[in-house]
């Protein structure tokens, strides 16, 4: 059960978000605030537009490692709980994983050149993507921010244990191994991307590695999910050895000589800004905590 969860397929509705969030944004402009307002206001405007994914993507990752239930009451005629099947996950894994495409997570410079700095008496405030390059705005950051959302969906810690065991019980299904596997390769490849889409992807990256340092020394999670993001975190630190991805390999190495706890790493993404109207949590809380 999702909050603003639209139409009846929860992966095909994110494939129609993607796309109206492309058109979207491909006509955002200065026509998006009232005549004689400062321009700066515009990012008010783009926070929930390049999110707009944001609701539909919550529904599509519960496909994954999902299982179909009704409060079923004795003797009613409901049926009982069951996985859902292997390849709606694999499909929902396959569209989830294109909002980390850096096409998709880059904006035009048309759009960045709008984005002016806040004049006086417009203090930047919650609603808006956290950055690093006041006072204009940062896109690596706001790509940082949405990449966050999909990995941390995919890796929840709850996820992956419900994985591991509905794989041991039936092969067939998707093994939260495969889904470290498909994420380690989507955001790890290298396809002839231009210098921007390669400052993008050397972003999530880093949100990738966090997030995989931070679920392996995640004391509540359980081992074998531990065990599975260590092991992701080997074939990343081994792929790494002799490129250009000295950081990521060090951090790496860092996190198994415990020369630095998880919790000791630096946030490679901020917060989404707020936008669920209904209940309380953060973002990252609404993957366990929410059930609508």
């Amino acid at each position: 059960a999702n909050l603003w969860d639209n139409g009846t397929d929860p992966v095909a509705q994110l494939e129609t978000e993607i796309e109206v969030r492309r058109l979207a944004l491909a006509r955002f402009g200065e026509e998006n605030v009232p005549p004689g307002s400062p321009l700066a206001l515009l990012e008010e405007v783009l926070v929930p537009l390049y999110l707009h994914h944001r609701y539909q993507l919550t529904a599509a990752v519960k496909v994954v490692g999902g299982v179909d239930y009704r409060y079923k009451i004795r003797g009613d005629s409901q049926p009982l709980s069951e996985p859902v099947d292997a390849a709606d996950q694999r499909r929902a894994l396959e569209v989830v994983l294109r909002t980390l495409d850096p096409e998709f997570l880059d904006l035009s410079d048309e759009v960045l050149a709008a984005l002016l700095p806040r004049p006086a008496g417009f203090s930047p405030h919650r609603e808006l993507f956290a950055g690093h390059t006041s006072p204009v705005f940062d896109p690596l950051a706001a790509a940082a921010t949405s990449a966050d959302a999909t990995i941390r969906g995919l890796l929840q810690p709850q996820r992956a244990a419900r994985m591991i065991d509905l794989h041991r019980r039936d092969p067939e299904l998707p093994d939260f191994a495969e889904v470290l596997d498909e994420l380690r390769e989507e955001v790890f490849r290298s396809t002839g991307e231009t210098p921007r889409q390669v400052a993008i992807r050397e972003r999530v990256q880093s949100v990738l590695v966090s997030a995989l340092i931070g679920l392996a020394g995640d004391s509540q999670a359980p081992p074998e999910v531990r065990a599975r993001a260590e092991e992701a975190l080997e074939t990343i630190g081994g792929s790494l050895a002799g490129t250009t991805g000295g950081y990521l390999a060090r951090s790496i190495d860092r996190f198994f000589d415990r020369s630095a706890a998880a919790g000791d790493w630096p946030a490679a993404a901020a917060d989404m800004p707020p936008g669920q109207p209904i209940g309380a949590g953060s973002e990252s809380a609404s993957w366990a905590e929410c059930s609508w």
